[in-house]
C-alpha cells in the first residue's frame, strides 16, 4: 500500500511539472526577449527560428529549459517561434530545429500529444545525426521536412 501512494504522488508531482512547462511565463516582456533572442537564424513557414541565451532562460524563466523549445511545448516560446540554444556545436543546430519544428507540428496541426510527437520528432532527429547531410542549414532542412510529410 505504501509503494501505491508513492507512486502515486510521484505521478501527481510529475504532472504538475508537466503543467508548469505548459503555462505561459507572466516575467517574459519585450526587455526579456532581447536578452533571450540571440540571432535569428532565418524563418520557414511563418517560424521564426531564433538562437537563444539558455543561461537567462534557465535563470528567469524555466530551470529545465536544454537544447530548443516551441510554442506547443513551451508556452513562454512566443507563438511562430522555435528557440535554438546558442551554445550549441553548430553540428547541433540542424538536427535540434528539426526536433523543435516537427514536433511542434505534429501537437498542432494534427493533435498529437506531446510524447507521440517527441518520440517521432526524436526519431528523425536520431536519423539526421548519423547520417550527417550536406548542404546548406536551411536546404537540408526543408528537405527533410518535406520528406516528412509524405
Amino acid at each position: 500500500m505504501k509503494h501505491c501512494v508513492v507512486s502515486i504522488i510521484r505521478v501527481i508531482a510529475s504532472d504538475a511539472e508537466q503543467q508548469l512547462k505548459y503555462q505561459k511565463h507572466p516575467g517574459i516582456n519585450a526587455e526579456m526577449l532581447k536578452r533571450i533572442h540571440q540571432k535569428r537564424l532565418g524563418e520557414y513557414d511563418g517560424y521564426t527560428f531564433w538562437l537563444v541565451n539558455g543561461k537567462v532562460l534557465r535563470d528567469e524563466v524555466f530551470l529545465d529549459f536544454t537544447e530548443g523549445g516551441n510554442p506547443a511545448t513551451y508556452r513562454f516560446v512566443p507563438e511562430h517561434e522555435v528557440w535554438i540554444e546558442k551554445d550549441m556545436a553548430s553540428s547541433e543546430i540542424l538536427p535540434t530545429m528539426l526536433h523543435e519544428y516537427l514536433e511542434m507540428m505534429k501537437m498542432k496541426e494534427e493533435g498529437w500529444t506531446y510524447d507521440k510527437a517527441h518520440t517521432y520528432a526524436s526519431g528523425i532527429e536520431r536519423d539526421v545525426r548519423k547520417s550527417h547531410p550536406s548542404g546548406s542549414l536551411w536546404e537540408v532542412f526543408k528537405a527533410i521536412v518535406e520528406r516528412s510529410k509524405a
